[in-house]
């Protein structure tokens, strides 16, 4: 059994100030910020241009990053600097600013496209520069994976980068950056997180060490995401301990892979705009459902690393939890987002052509998959 282990982390609420003594290690004097207009609007951008700075003589920052990162604003990117590389990229924000980053990293070192590479293991002939990721969400475990989602924009697909030419070089995960956070976000994001937690342990590919993570995971993440959304936003406690899951179910399913959730969250992202984590959430549940005559036993293995105490646990009451945590941190409906009743058809289509689709656990037909997509629609 191989497991990979990835980045040098830096942990913990105020770690952000080690990202000085990380540029003086590898004597960086020019740095490339790769951000998004939030994050540079909510300031962070300013405190980490102010830590690179007590190092480096010269920082540069690009904050055209969209959510879900479309390959041609990767490409503008890598284009700006291919001549003028810096000595490192540091990539702050949530998943779509880390894996802008990482995809950015890889064509800075090679000369191919992303179209070149897409959803291939290890097809990145070089190893490339000094990535360092800084999450300012507790969700998608970017920071620590061998992938990099891109948006596809000639297919209207994501694909994945993926290998250890991907993967950055260090992480600085500090708390303290996701206080202030919209509920919103935190709720999105935090499902994301509970998603790769639970999809890695229910999957195709599980192993000893990724069902650790992913329980441990999953039991952080369910006992103090309310808290972080509806109860006490600043608590500084529960924040760390989302984020100490997000890293974690990052690190399992960087092992173990995830599902047809995240195949159906893909292109609800790619085509209609959904926000990754709220995709997801709309899945988990629906997912788990038709999971259960396969998945059963270790949906319910679940259940307890949530602290679910009934004598007589069911996977359905798992599930039931899992609902009414999403209605109690108001994750929305998939119509909220434009999404029609005549499009899952379509949507399914886009799924069966997804690798979470073809690493999940059981692979429904079309019209089993339309089935569990209606009642993703209507909530039921």
């Amino acid at each position: 059994m191989g497991f990979k282990l990835l980045p040098e982390v830096f942990w913990g609420a105020g770690s952000l100030k080690q990202l000085a003594d990380v540029l003086r290690n590898i004597k960086a004097e020019y740095v490339l910020v790769v951000t998004d207009q939030g994050i540079v609007k909510a300031g962070i951008a300013d405190k980490v241009i102010s830590v690179a700075k007590e190092v480096c003589s010269r920082t540069e920052i690009f904050d055209q990053i969209e959510s879900d990162p479309k390959d041609t604003t990767v490409v503008a990117c890598a284009a700006k600097y291919k001549n003028d590389r810096p000595d490192a990229i540091v990539a702050v924000g949530g998943g779509s600013c880390m894996d802008f980053g990482k995809a950015v990293n890889v064509l800075l070192y090679n000369d191919g496209t992303i179209q070149d590479y897409k959803n291939q293991w290890d097809a990145i002939p070089n190893l490339t520069g000094t990535l360092v990721t800084i999450p300012t969400t507790a969700g998608t475990g970017s920071e620590l994976t061998d992938f990099a989602v891109i948006s596809d924009t000639s297919t209207q697909q994501k694909v994945n980068l993926i290998g250890k030419s991907v993967v950055a070089t260090q992480a600085i995960v500090d708390p303290e950056l996701t206080v202030g956070l919209p509920a919103g976000i935190t709720a999105a994001t935090g499902m994301d997180a509970l998603t790769h937690a639970i999809e890695s342990y229910a999957c195709k590919t599980p192993n000893d060490l990724s069902d650790m993570l992913s329980l441990k995971a999953v039991s952080l993440i369910y006992n103090n995401l309310k808290t972080c959304v509806v109860d006490d936003p600043t608590n500084i406690e529960a924040r760390s301990a989302v984020m100490m899951g997000s890293m974690l179910a990052g690190c399992s399913f960087a092992n173990a892979l995830l599902g047809l959730v995240h195949g159906i969250a893909h292109p609800l992202g790619a085509v209609w705009h959904v926000p990754h984590g709220v995709a997801n959430a709309f899945g988990l549940p629906y997912v788990l459902e038709y999971e259960i005559p396969s998945e059963g036993e270790r949906i319910i293995n679940v259940g307890r690393a949530m602290g679910l105490t009934k004598e007589d646990l069911q996977p359905e009451d798992v599930i039931t939890a899992i609902k009414e945590l999403m209605k109690e941190i108001h994750i929305p409906m998939m119509s909220e987002y434009g999404v029609k009743e005549e499009d899952l058809d379509r949507l399914a289509d886009l799924a069966m052509q997804e690798m979470g689709y073809i690493c999940n656990p059981v692979q429904p037909s079309k019209e089993e998959l339309v089935e569990i997509l209606k009642k993703m629609y209507v909530r039921a």
